[in-house]
């Protein structure tokens, strides 16, 4: 665990990037959900990643990588339901 406050301010920022590329993905998917089936979504957390880490914000680009990976599962597993 870090205690050192820039350090974990510079986390809150990037998670804070990372959750508002989610956000607004998951509006998109909303607005128009016969355009965004789930490979899609994944898709475009990938291309959003590969974004955040070429401009260096290398935290929200490994959140927006981990949550590519979990919404490009099948679903049915981890207790959910399809």
């Amino acid at each position: 665990m870090v205690n050192d406050p820039a350090a974990i301010q510079a986390d809150l920022e990037q998670a804070e990037i990372a959750s508002e590329i989610l956000l607004g993905v998951l509006r998109l998917a909303l607005k128009h959900p016969e355009a965004m089936d789930q490979e899609t979504i994944a898709e475009m957390l990938t291309v959003a990643e590969d974004e955040r880490d070429r401009q260096g914000d290398y935290g929200a680009a490994k959140l927006l990588d981990d949550w590519a990976e979990k919404v490009g599962e099948p679903l049915g597993g981890n207790g959910l339901k399809a």
